[in-house]
């Protein structure tokens, strides 16, 4: 039986959910598994672009204090939280001599990059490898044979293939949720500290519910992989590395209900669940039928989840109303058909206007729904955006709108498109530290986030998106009066959610907006 400390930079909330089924299948395994989240802060680095998020000398030193005891440390990220990992793992190597293993999206594909820091990578799924990684550095096996695994040795690297992926996820544990041998980063004291019940019910998600307050929610997933194969998704890359074999997989519905149960039992400061699938609605008619009749009863909570325009339909849909959901987000992404190609997307603007159209006759039943739009896409012309700008304010309201900043992730294909034609020169700058919710400051993106105020007319904005206007005041690049406008507009958003929660004496809601950006 090994010692084994996860440690893993994430959101405030927490959720790592990559690591805790590591951690949960590790336990199964019969080893020690302490597992060490080091949530960062989110404001601090939305409006600054390059920005390095820095952990704190005493953080890094309480970490130090927690893990020196490990026979294995295992280091699990994704591409934006790179600098963090680098910290972390200088400030192990500078103080213990433990074999220290890198995992998760980032070094999955981008491995040349990363075993230039460590000796150890763990490349794609890790339950089985890391397991196996365990069982030979503790017998005389040799490791550096280990599948699924890079191995640096006297300079040398051994760059092993991969195994099969775990097609029955439903042999696999619920994810890690145990009160003893967690910790995490808190981020008003910067000490590691326990995550017992009192610490999650205040770092699990808070969503908004029908009643105009908020809930605790728990994020799951039911799946592995995508339905997909959008160009700036890295699970296009991780298709491709599957190769023949099946790449969507799905956990039964006994399954998830059998997890949401241990977590509601567990924690009944749970008060609604929070799909994290890429699409629900991607699931089989029969066993969504399934899940509409058993959920209410077994879980009986309101949940959140995402659909896609050409996998909703009014009979899933109104299952998915049936079982409980009550927030809705679907991409739409862009309006124009040279860009929607180039996204490899495969809905029409006729899908996404059905598809609202649906969702719209229930508005009394659920909350704004979030529609999703790309912006910031340098092969996209001015036009081609007024087209997609066009489509947002064809929808029916009310909604809101989630406008995300292109970011060219490694391994996906826009990627490899982008350093064909140059336009990477900084990686770390343009990708690893950039913001994905912080658009440029320029006119167009400032026009869309006009759409998204309902007291502005669509008239008004159809009149500023004119060609005329656009061809004298759009830039692509960031202008400093659209960014001041828009973060003003957030500002007076903020101040209003802060005066509605003063005058209805909800201070906590107060309290957890400090607690989340500090």
């Amino acid at each position: 039986m090994a010692v084994i400390a996860l440690i893993s930079p994430t959101p405030p909330e927490i959720s790592a959910l990559g690591v805790r089924s590591l951690a949960a299948y590790l336990k199964k395994q019969g080893h020690e598994v302490q597992t060490y989240l080091l949530p960062g802060g989110v404001e601090q680095t939305r409006y600054k672009a390059g920005h390095v998020y820095r952990y704190s000398p005493q953080t890094l030193s309480s970490l130090i204090n927690h893990i020196h005891n490990a026979d294995i440390i295992g280091l699990s990220f994704m591409t934006n939280y790179f600098d963090r990992a680098v910290q972390i793992t200088r400030a192990i190597q500078q103080q213990l001599d433990i074999p220290l293993v890198w995992g998760g999206v980032h070094p999955t594909v981008c491995p040349e990059e990363c075993i230039e820091y460590v000796d150890y990578l763990c490349i794609g799924e890790g339950e089985l490898a890391f397991s196996e990684f365990i069982e030979r550095l503790g017998s005389d096996q040799a490791v550096q044979d280990t599948p699924n695994f890079w191995v640096r040795t006297n300079g040398q690297v051994k760059r092993n293939s991969q195994t099969p992926l775990i097609h029955d996820l439903d042999s696999l544990p619920f994810l890690d949720f145990a009160t003893e041998d967690n910790y995490s980063l808190d981020l008003r004291s910067q000490e590691i500290v326990p995550q017992d019940s009192r610490f999650l019910e205040q770092v699990f998600p808070i969503r908004p519910n029908l009643e105009g307050g908020f809930d605790r929610g728990y994020y799951i997933m039911t799946e592995r992989g995508c339905p997909f194969s959008c160009t700036y998704c890295i699970n296009n890359q991780l298709r491709q590395m599957a190769g023949s074999q099946k790449y969507l997989r799905r956990r039964s519905i006994s399954h998830v209900l059998g997890e949401l149960k241990s977590i509601c039992d567990r924690f009944p400061f749970v008060k609604t669940i929070i799909f994290f699938d890429d699409t629900l609605a991607a699931r089989p008619l029969e066993e969504l039928k399934e899940f509409a009749e058993r959920f209410p009863l077994e879980i009986g909570l309101p949940f959140h989840g995402q659909v896609s325009p050409t996998t909703i339909s009014p009979e899933k849909w109104h299952l998915l109303l049936e079982a409980g959901m009550i927030f809705v987000e679907m991409g739409i992404q862009t309006g124009n058909e040279r860009i929607r190609q180039l996204y490899n997307r495969t809905s029409s603007n006729e899908d996404v206007r059905t598809a609202t159209a649906l969702i719209n006759t229930t508005r009394d039943r659920i909350l704004e729904p979030c529609y999703h739009v790309i912006l910031d896409n340098p092969w996209e012309t001015a036009s081609e955006l007024v087209e997609t700008l066009e489509l947002v304010l064809t929808l029916p309201r009310p909604f809101w709108l989630k406008r995300a900043s292109l970011v060219l992730y490694p391994g996906t294909a826009l990627f490899h498109k982008a350093n064909e034609e140059g336009l990477i020169q900084d990686a770390h700058n343009q990708i690893y530290r950039k913001h994905l919710h912080t658009p440029y400051g320029n006119y167009l993106n400032f026009l869309f986030y006009l759409s998204d105020w309902a007291l502005i007319p669509r008239r008004f904005i159809r009149w500023l998106a004119s060609m005329k206007l656009v061809s004298r005041l759009h830039r692509p690049t960031d202008n400093s009066i659209y960014k001041f406008l828009m973060r003003l507009g957030d500002t007076i958003v903020l101040m209003g959610k802060g005066l509605k929660a003063m005058i209805r004496g909800d201070f906590k809601r107060i309290n957890r907006y400090l607690f989340r950006t500090r």
